[in-house]
């Protein structure tokens, strides 16, 4: 993308209309650059890495990250009490 492409409106964006261009007006978006610097409120950090042992002990309401290799998982119950087990 050029400079100037970046200078022009976010309304030149497909998918964005003259209700979301509104909106993001509201919040101090009006041009493609702005757009560009706007950052989440929250971020997790996802390099950060707990073991699933450590998370256990952890306090309630604390977000962990942790990663896991699924060898097997099925399906049980009926309807809208059914549950995933993964192995």
């Amino acid at each position: 993308m050029f400079q100037a492409e970046l200078k022009q409106s976010v309304s030149r964006l497909q998918g964005i209309g003259p209700k979301t261009a509104a909106v993001l007006a509201a919040g101090g978006i009006t041009t493609i650059n702005d757009l560009t610097k706007h950052y989440p409120r929250a971020y997790d950090n996802r390099l950060d890495r707990t073991p699933i042992a450590a998370a256990a002990g952890s306090a309630e309401g604390v977000r962990i990250n942790c990663s896991a290799v699924v060898v097997a998982h099925d399906h049980f119950g009926w309807g809208q009490k059914q549950t995933l087990k993964i192995i």
